[in-house]
């Protein structure tokens, strides 16, 4: 991943962006729900956290959900790399 541009679908705690983001990528996007308000914000806490294994790396936290196409959606870069894991959360557990 070193100098590719990562995003990674439905981060949760957003581990495997943050490994990326630690092993060289130019560009890290984690993203989630956009009605998930307490997973973005502890988001933004984890990338601060780990700022100094992050070095160079510039990384945003988006609410990006899926079948919802909005200009935040429209307007991502290109990537390189895809990372995906349990993309479909459902709160009641079924």
């Amino acid at each position: 991943v070193k100098d590719k541009v990562v995003l990674e679908v439905g981060a949760g705690t957003g581990l495997p962006g943050l490994v990326a983001g630690a092993a060289g990528a130019s560009r890290l996007m984690l993203s989630d729900r956009q009605d998930g308000t307490r997973v973005l914000d502890n988001l933004r806490k984890t990338v601060a956290a780990n700022k100094a294994v992050l070095g160079d790396c510039a990384v945003e936290v988006l609410g990006l959900s899926w079948g919802q196409f909005t200009s935040a959606t429209l307007d991502l870069p290109p990537v390189d790399v895809l990372l995906l894991a349990d993309c479909f959360y459902d709160a009641k557990g079924r």
